[in-house]
C-alpha cells in the first residue's frame, strides 16, 4: 500500500485521498477539541466543573430529597428547588474553598485521614477498626482506597475552613 503511495506520489488522486486524510483528521482533533468545553458546567480557578460531576451532584441532591420527603417529593418539586443549580453553586463553592485552603496551606495529614476512617463505625467491628471491612465495604461500592482517601482528605481540609 505505501509502496503504491510513494509510486504516486505526484498523482493528482493520491494527493486529493491524502488531502481528504488530513482534512478528516484536523476535523475530528478540532471537533474533539470543542467538545471538551461542552462538557464543562463551570470553572473556578482555571479548574474545571465537569457536566458528569453537575449531574452526579444533581443527582446526589435529588436522592436526598427523595429519602427526606419520600412520596411527597414531585418532579414539580424537584423543578422548583432548581437541584442542578444548586448542585452547581455547591461544586463552586467547595472548589473556591478548596483553592483558598490550598493558597492558605492547609490540608489533612495521612494521620487525620487515618483517624478519620478508623472511626468510621462502618469499618468497625467490636468497636474496632477492620481492615477487612474496610475493603468490603469500599468494594461493594467500587470505590478504590485511594479514591476514598482523597474524598477523606477534601472532606477534613474542608472542615479546617
Amino acid at each position: 500500500m505505501l509502496d503504491v503511495l510513494r509510486r504516486n506520489a505526484g498523482s493528482w488522486a493520491i494527493k486529493i485521498v491524502l488531502s481528504f486524510i488530513a482534512l478528516t483528521f484536523i476535523w475530528w482533533g478540532v471537533g474533539t477539541y470543542s467538545e471538551r468545553d461542552r462538557n464543562v458546567a463551570a470553572t473556578v480557578a482555571g479548574e474545571a466543573i465537569t457536566t458528569g460531576e453537575l449531574a452526579e451532584a444533581a443527582a446526589g441532591l435529588e436522592k436526598t430529597y427523595r429519602e427526606v420527603y419520600g412520596p411527597a417529593f414531585t418532579p414539580e418539586m424537584a423543578k422548583a428547588l432548581d437541584l442542578r443549580k444548586q448542585a452547581l453553586d455547591s461544586l463552586i463553592q467547595r472548589r473556591v474553598l478548596l483553592t483558598e485552603a490550598d493558597r492558605m496551606g492547609l490540608s489533612a495529614t495521612d494521620t487525620e485521614v487515618q483517624r478519620e476512617i478508623a472511626a468510621t463505625p462502618a469499618f468497625q467491628a467490636d468497636g474496632k477498626f477492620r481492615e477487612d471491612r474496610y475493603q468490603q465495604v469500599l468494594q461493594y461500592n467500587r470505590v478504590t482506597p485511594g479514591e476514598f482517601e482523597s474524598s477523606k482528605r477534601t472532606e477534613i481540609t474542608l472542615k479546617k475552613m
